[in-house]
């Protein structure tokens, strides 16, 4: 337990080198689901430090992007202007009826890649679930683009990691009029993804908390709640897997096993040591009436 709070400590205090090749990173915190709103305040945080990957949160466009020519095109406009990729959330039709919580990039050259929210949020409609959790390819690396809830659980990180994912960027949402509390406990969970799998992230909310981390779960930047704006950063690329992400979260279930083979052993034991030395009651039946108990 020492080595391990140790270990804790030393590594939420030491900084992650960026590496050779970082990635300039540009995330947007706004609640207005307006694209020219987006536009305005990513060029503002652009301005001084141009991003290679311009960040906005989810549902920021809220209506099926490909089938909506003027905001495809304004949108592809603006990712040349800028020289960037932007990673955005919006709706894709899915294959039977309704629509699907998107991840979408995009480039100067159109719709580069998209992910389809796994663990949609059952409070209310957020779409229908998708199956697939891949990385996006791009000039910058393999990026993961998960979404808000996704990012509540394990399985969807880890498995973008293992895809070749070398920093992820993802939009999500925290409603404003969530309590201060809540908007800092849903940013915890990122922290936890980022350290299991050794990754950066950013992540854009729509009400906070708009964040990087680097690979040890360690908030390097963030805008306060509730604020909208936007912050410009660097993050990492990283291709190395860590223990976690190659087998898993294991201790549950090596405890589990190690209590089942511990109550095996134990009950083993005892049938031994029953037949071995007999019982009190095979004793007892085994005497005749005659025998003498106690001193003569």
């Amino acid at each position: 337990m020492a080595v391990l709070l140790g270990s804790a400590v030393w590594q939420s205090t030491r900084d992650v080198p960026l590496g050779s090749d970082p990635v300039k990173i540009t995330a947007v915190q706004s609640e207005v689901a307006d694209i020219d709103n987006y536009i305005e305040l990513s060029k503002l945080a652009s301005g001084e430090q141009p991003a290679d990957i311009i960040l906005w949160p989810e549902y920021a466009l809220p209506f099926e992007l490909r089938k909506d020519v003027r905001a495809s095109r304004k949108l592809f406009q603006f990712a040349e202007t800028m020289g960037a990729y932007v990673v955005l959330g919006t709706h894709s039709a899915a294959p039977d009826e309704g629509w699907r919580n998107t991840a979408m990039t995009v480039d100067a050259r159109g719709f580069v890649g998209e992910h389809y929210k796994n663990h949609t949020v059952h409070f209310f409609d957020d779409g229908v679930p998708g199956t697939e959790s891949n990385a996006v390819a791009t000039a910058h690396g393999k990026v993961g683009t998960a979404i808000c809830f996704d990012c509540d659980y394990q399985d969807v990180i880890r498995r973008m990691t293992a895809d070749g994912a070398e920093f992820f960027a993802i939009p999500s949402m925290d409603a404003i009029h969530w309590g201060e509390q809540e908007h800092y406990q849903h940013a915890e969970l990122f922290r936890h993804r980022a350290a299991e799998n050794g990754r950066w992230l950013a992540v854009a909310a729509t009400s906070g908390v708009t964040q990087i981390l680097d690979p040890n779960g360690k908030r390097v930047k963030s805008i306060p709640i509730i604020e909208e704006g936007a912050l410009s950063g660097e993050i990492g690329r990283v291709t190395e897997l860590t223990l976690y992400t190659r087998i898993g979260w294991l201790f549950p279930w090596v405890v589990m096993v190690a209590g089942a083979l511990w109550m095996i052993v134990l009950f083993l034991q005892g049938l031994v040591e029953r037949f071995t030395k007999g019982s009190p009651e095979r004793l007892h039946r085994g005497s005749s009436p005659g025998d003498s108990v106690g001193p003569s």
